[in-house]
């Protein structure tokens, strides 16, 4: 069902496109596609954080609805296939194109590149606004991470969904408008490379450049991210069960799955350790984010995306 498309048109300069296709569940004989095509110009990156906001079109309520397809939508496919223009859906920050240089399948993938030295943000960022995706988000992306001169690189955010904080934290003292992140990272420990579950929060009323709701938890694994290679990697957020999962072509990282609480946070008075999820998860952001200055540059490219509220699962050529 979900077979892998080819054929790309040249990109119009400074346009990044992508192609939005709602899938119905698997049990249906024939997909239906709706291909979105509005225009967006990618925004130059400056480093800001917190994140700037998400686009103001949901990904999900402005699907059309024939036949009830917004209803029954399981999964959502982002290609980068015959491409002209970008969803409104979708927004980018730093440095994120459409690329020739190397693809999983067709001719083109997204191509994200992050520039080492300190904070800098790459991502492509799709806003969720239909209730199948904002309380468990299954996604699925085929990766290549550049071997680079530098070494691994750790550490940076590949994949990250966020959304506002949970009643009781508001009640504790965090502000509405607080951040809650759940993140997929490549970390620099226990060695170069390795992946990482990371929870964190995020508001800064006081412009000090310091979160004033700190959390920042990890849990580390042993599994390397691999480089110079396509690989499958996966990922759940869940916020009713405040559960993080990973997987790598195929087979899950369980020693980076975590349920309630992990390993260690910078601050274990804010929030107990508690991971506590978003009450709902509003973004997810894709690419490369940065954050110290020990950073070293890394590219990375994207291709034959999938996001649903089920396991997605590798495609076929993944062995």
């Amino acid at each position: 069902m979900f077979g892998l498309s080819s054929g790309y048109k040249i990109p119009v300069r400074g346009i990044l496109m992508l192609s939005v296709v709602v899938l119905l569940p698997m049990c249906t004989e024939t997909p239906l596609e709706v291909e979105l095509e509005n225009q967006m110009s990618v925004p130059s990156a400056d480093g800001a954080y917190p994140p700037k906001a998400p686009p103001s079109t949901d990904l999900g309520t402005n699907f059309p609805t024939e036949g009830g397809a917004l209803l029954e939508a399981d999964r959502v496919r982002l290609t980068f296939d015959d491409l002209e223009t970008l969803p409104d859906v979708i927004s980018v920050v730093g440095q994120v194109e459409v690329s020739t240089e190397l693809a999983f399948s067709g001719d083109r993938s997204l191509k994200v590149s992050g520039g080492g030295e300190g904070y800098n943000r790459n991502f492509a960022t799709i806003r969720l606004g239909n209730e199948f995706l904002q309380k468990k988000i299954y996604g699925r992306m085929m990766v290549w991470l550049d071997e680079s001169e530098y070494g691994d690189g750790g550490d940076f955010t590949y994949v990250q969904a966020d959304g506002p904080p949970q009643s009781k934290w508001i009640a504790a003292g965090a502000s509405e408008d607080t951040r809650v992140m759940y993140r997929g990272r490549v970390s620099d420990y226990p060695q170069d490379g390795t992946f990482m579950s990371n929870y964190d929060t995020w508001i800064d009323n006081d412009g000090d450049g310091y979160s004033d709701w700190v959390t920042n938890c990890w849990v580390h694994s042993e599994t390397k991210f691999p480089s110079g290679e396509w690989v499958c990697v996966e990922w759940k957020f869940d916020s009713e069960a405040s559960q993080i999962k990973h997987w790598l072509n195929g087979k899950e990282i369980k020693d980076i799955t975590v349920t309630g609480s992990g390993d260690e946070c910078v601050s274990s008075e804010t929030q107990q350790e508690e991971w506590t999820a978003p009450t709902k998860f509003v973004a997810l952001h894709v690419g490369i984010e940065q954050y110290s200055s020990f950073a070293v540059p890394q590219t990375m490219f994207i291709d034959d995306m999938v996001v649903g509220a089920s396991h997605v699962g590798c495609p076929n050529e993944v062995p």
